[in-house]
């Protein structure tokens, strides 16, 4: 889990995560993109990813200078100043190869292509595409039925709801009754994204691709037992939950889960540090 306030660098480490995926698969990147992730004021930046390193230095007329090396060879695997598209057409197995970006309102998936996924994409037939199945017919159906069915049995297990997905519409189920996404509670919504996005990730997974969950915002629109029987879910993949929710980080640590606090340009995990709090105590105590 990452929690620390607004603009502490906690979704940059997806962004830098999704550029090293496509930059060391040869997929497609600019310079913008790299230059973006350069922190304010710095004429560097570095991505390390397992025993990749990748250098990036601000250069005239926008252009980046890029240096990717695997320090565990010492062979530098790409070296360029780069002003526009980045073509690496590098072939590499990083141990993350496909980033799964749970947004506010959609999926970000990051692999050697970008593809922005609703949720409308995601419960369709059409899905199973994603991990390989694009056969029409008895064989995608069956495959498509056991997706579905796992993404409900968790939207079921969370808001006792379940999702259907008819004439290119989104209907929500209880008791019977179906309820569209204008009668649909927000929070509800959401878990069906999550639990949607997770569920991708281990079929992902099964085909043998390394996938990554971040879910960014975590606690938007959802009460805390939702929170709460969401951590209890996400285990199968590796998965990271963002955070600006104390409540969530006090269930992460009461869950025994991995967590780091970012603030002021650091990540720490020592919780007696009260100065990670400053903002939060801050406001509490004018709230007194």
């Amino acid at each position: 889990m990452f929690y620390g306030p607004n603009c502490s660098g906690k979704t940059t480490v997806a962004r830098a995560l999704g550029l090293a995926i496509r930059l060391l698969t040869g997929g497609g990147a600019t310079s913008a993109e790299a230059l973006a992730l350069i922190s304010r004021g710095a004429e560097a930046g570095r991505i390390s990813l397992d025993s990749y390193e990748i250098e990036l230095a601000r250069r005239p007329r926008g252009a980046v200078a890029v240096k990717i090396a695997r320090a565990d060879r010492a062979e530098v695997l790409y070296e360029r100043e780069v002003s526009g598209a980045i073509a690496t057409h590098l072939s590499e197995q990083p141990p993350v190869d496909v980033l799964l970006r749970v947004r506010l309102a959609d999926v970000l998936m990051v692999g050697r292509e970008t593809r922005t996924l609703t949720l409308a994409d995601l419960v369709t037939p059409e899905a199973t595409a994603l991990w390989g199945v694009e056969e029409r017919g008895a064989i995608r159906m069956d495959e498509y039925a056991r997706y579905i069915g796992e993404v409900n049995r968790i939207l079921w297990d969370v808001a006792d709801h379940e999702l259907v997905a008819a004439d290119g519409k989104l209907y929500y189920r209880l008791n019977g009754m179906h309820f569209d996404e204008e009668n649909t509670a927000a929070g509800i919504q959401r878990a069906a994204l999550i639990a949607a996005a997770y569920v991708l990730a281990k079929k992902l997974k099964s085909q043998g691709a390394s996938p990554l969950l971040f879910v960014e915002s975590f606690e938007t629109a959802l009460h805390l037992d939702y929170v709460a029987a969401l951590l209890d879910i996400l285990t199968d993949v590796p998965t990271v939950v963002e955070t600006h929710s104390g409540l969530v980080l006090r269930a992460a640590i009461l869950k025994q889960l991995d967590y780091y606090i970012f603030a002021e340009g650091t990540v720490e995990k020592d919780l007696k540090k009260l100065e990670l709090f400053w903002k939060e105590m801050k406001i509490m105590s004018s709230l007194v």
